[in-house]
């Protein structure tokens, strides 16, 4: 079984993405795969340059990241009662991830089951295609922009019930995590942690907010409610200057001391984007890309399987040392090409869903 220590993948950085994007497999060759052929490369029947080594392995770890981003967001967490479920390993799903997404689900009826599950992968979709840069993205420790969280069976709530329901569940997850990561023995614990924007904000997508699933078309615009938790531990600035931007163009909730806004997905993951880059820019990225190259104890655990690879194709015995988002050189590699750029889980699985539900759809408008 992989370990956990060893599989963290997921990533940090902005919304553009510079290098050009191509799915279909014959664009997606490296130079040195279209010249000697993907499995000749992947078997070691060929010596490539550093520069290629490199870009190979980065490819293999992107892969791996996609993956993990895919399967990572669905863990079985389905009702407030699983959320007492949360325990050492399953504690890290939480960690290093900017803000969590409750999408509340009504199962009901056919085609409701099948509305949550489509909702929740084009929302996961587009996370990832705003947040992911090709070669770019600290893809170590699982980092993501968003945990997201479906919950069946929520009754329908009204506005101020369903942000104080988000602002009850951050606090739960929050509590459960913290006291689960002290019990766990996990190698590299140091390097996870529920984020301090975790901790004061949460998105909450209602059933009512989805009606059918002509919002896919646009998921940016689906309606969410961005809720402030009131916890600042951690924080190096305040966000409220940010967020106050909203009451201009959002519709305020009052939830005592705490503060609500009705909004869309896409509004408030660009705002969410801003605080975080704000607050790396004051006490730098967590966990920290620069000190993965001086920790021989991370090297050990962190790229053991690539290591192996790298040494197969000439690398010899000198360790990978990260961050990998160091690894490309973007002038010979000018595209995105490699095994990361070939995996396409989450674009499948969106169009699997999407079928799924069009066979039961009231509203048949994909």
């Amino acid at each position: 079984m992989e370990s956990l220590f060893y599989s963290p993948f997921i990533t940090q950085d902005a919304f553009s993405m510079d290098l050009p994007m191509k799915k279909d497999d014959k664009s997606t060759l490296a130079p040195y795969e279209a010249r000697y052929g993907v499995d000749a490369v992947f078997r070691g029947d060929v010596e490539l340059q550093r520069h290629e080594i490199l870009h190979y392995i980065r490819g293999r770890l992107e892969a791996k990241y996609i993956h993990r981003v895919w399967y990572t967001q669905f863990d079985g967490i389905h009702t407030k009662r699983d959320l007492e479920s949360i325990q050492g390993h399953s504690a890290l799903s939480f960690c290093n991830k900017i803000f969590p997404i409750f999408l509340f689900s009504d199962r009901i009826s056919s085609s409701n089951r099948t509305l949550g599950p489509l909702i929740h992968i084009a929302v996961l979709n587009y996370i990832h295609q705003v947040y992911f840069k090709p070669y770019r993205t600290d893809i170590e420790y699982d980092q993501f922009l968003a945990k997201l969280l479906r919950l069946d069976s929520i009754a329908l709530l009204d506005n101020s019930s369903a942000a104080r329901v988000g602002l009850v569940l951050n606090r739960a997850i929050c509590t459960k995590g913290d006291r689960a990561l002290l019990d766990a023995d996990i190698p590299g614990r140091k390097h996870y942690s529920i984020r301090p924007l975790f901790r004061a904000l949460s998105v909450v997508i209602r059933q009512s907010d989805y009606p059918s699933c002509g919002v896919v078309s646009d998921i940016s615009q689906l309606p969410v409610f961005l809720v402030l938790t009131g916890s600042t531990d951690g924080l190096h600035s305040d966000i409220h200057s940010e967020i106050d931007l909203l009451k201009d163009v959002s519709e305020s909730i009052s939830l005592g001391p705490a503060q609500g806004f009705r909004t869309t997905l896409g509004t408030v993951t660009a705002l969410i984007m801003r605080l975080q880059e704000r607050e790396d820019g004051i006490s730098g990225p967590k966990p920290d890309p620069v000190e993965l190259p001086n920790n021989p104890k991370i090297h050990k655990h962190l790229y053991v399987l690539e290591q192996f690879q790298a040494e197969k194709m000439g690398w010899g015995k000198r360790p990978l040392k990260g961050p990998s988002s160091q690894w490309v050189d973007t002038h010979k590699y000018p595209i995105w090409t490699g095994e990361g750029a070939r995996t396409d889980v989450l674009r499948a699985c969106l169009d699997a869903t999407s079928t799924e539900h069009a066979m039961v759809c009231k509203y048949p408008c994909l």
